[in-house]
């Protein structure tokens, strides 16, 4: 991972735009390059501040943030890093991750939780350990879960598994998935870890839902998984 990640703020509320400022410049390794009050306003600093990873408002006057990630990543500006979409619900992450965001965090996430999560979308995009991959696990989480705990879940996984996180989206039906890579680790040995994790009620391997499946395969272009069959976990995780 190189010194910096670089972060570029989009808010139309100036105390947000400041608190993001101020908790993001805490940490050693990430970079806010510049705050913007609206996405045309983003959108013109592109070339100059250059991020690794926007992080915008999904509610904003004119262009909102999820529009906004449409134009970014789907149609025209052809930008190269990742957007993480901020929300006062879920009920449009299913629309963010269509538009090409790689993060969809609810707005009372935690300063630990925003982090990780940049640390994890610029993870994926910048891989340290492509030498020693050996396989991919595909885990699907309950959708009574919060976005917090599927976050702090997902940061356990890691940490247990020695993983890099590939994709985590989401479907208000069948719940939040996560795709990983393992360094070398022995495939037989996933279930009983993961299921010595404070958070985890149980798990088992399975088929994933037919409209998560289908969900998925709309963000598997390119993804560092390829063609391969990942191994298929169902996990419950304790209600907070």
């Amino acid at each position: 991972m190189k010194s910096h990640i670089r972060v570029l703020v989009v808010d139309d509320h100036e105390i947000v735009r400041q608190g993001l400022l101020r908790m993001l410049d805490r940490e050693q390794d990430i970079k806010v390059v510049g705050v913007c009050a609206d996405a045309e306003e983003a959108f013109a600093d592109l070339k100059s501040l250059l991020p690794d990873i926007i992080v915008m408002d999904s509610q904003m006057p004119g262009t909102d943030g999820i529009q906004a990630t449409w134009r970014l990543k789907r149609n025209g500006l052809s930008y190269d890093g990742d957007v993480i979409v901020l929300a006062e619900s879920s009920d449009h992450m299913t629309e963010a991750m269509e538009a090409g965001a790689s993060g969809y965090l609810l707005k009372d996430v935690k300063c630990d939780e925003l982090t990780q999560a940049i640390r994890r979308v610029y993870q994926k995009a910048h891989p340290t350990h492509a030498g020693g991959l050996v396989g991919a696990v595909e885990m699907v989480i309950s959708p009574s879960v919060s976005l917090a705990q599927s976050v702090r879940f997902t940061a356990q996984v890691e940490k247990a598994l020695e993983a890099t996180v590939v994709a985590a989206v989401g479907s208000p039906v069948g719940g939040s998935a996560i795709t990983i890579t393992l360094t070398p680790s022995p495939l037989e040995s996933i279930v009983s870890r993961l299921e010595d994790l404070a958070d985890v009620e149980a798990v088992e391997e399975g088929k994933l839902p037919k409209d998560v499946f289908g969900f998925l395969r709309k963000f598997r272009v390119g993804s560092k998984v390829g063609s391969s069959r990942p191994k298929r976990l169902l996990v419950d995780l304790r209600l907070a």
